[in-house]
């Protein structure tokens, strides 16, 4: 989702695939689909013409902060990253901690955006501490 974000706030033109989720059984569609691109056999990944070598095969950028970091690099003009050096070293690391933190909110919230889940919401911030601690932490950052 955020590479997609990042694609649309800056108006980079892409072509979007949708490739439905069907559960995720080791032997599913989706699973199927997404490991003919993805080395890591998850999305987002990002398939574009290789610069370097147009004859070759196509090449794939997987995990979000990659994909961002090759638009940055592609799109200098746009001002994805802070220009000031601590303010982009402080979004660097919101991001990398969003990838690798917040364990009980990436574990009992897990993005969905085709579910309307208010009543599981409501459940999982009553029952759910971690949850909790992690979204104070993402409102102090």
């Amino acid at each position: 989702m955020r590479p997609w974000l990042v694609f649309h706030a800056f108006g980079i033109q892409f072509t979007e695939k949708l490739i439905p989720f069907d559960g995720f059984p080791e032997s599913s569609q989706f699973k199927q689909t997404v490991a003919k691109y993805s080395p890591a056999g998850k999305v987002p990944f990002l398939q574009c013409s290789n610069s370097a070598s147009p004859q070759a095969d196509p090449l794939i950028i997987w995990e979000t902060l990659a994909i961002i970091e090759y638009l940055v690099e592609q799109n200098p003009q746009f001002k994805i990253w802070p220009r000031n050096v601590a303010l982009h070293a402080q979004a660097r690391s919101l991001c990398a901690e969003m990838q690798s933190c917040f364990f009980a909110l990436r574990r009992h919230c897990p993005t969905n955006i085709d579910a309307d889940l208010p009543q599981i919401g409501r459940l999982i911030w009553r029952d759910k501490l971690l949850v909790r601690k992690d979204i104070d932490r993402l409102k102090t950052a």
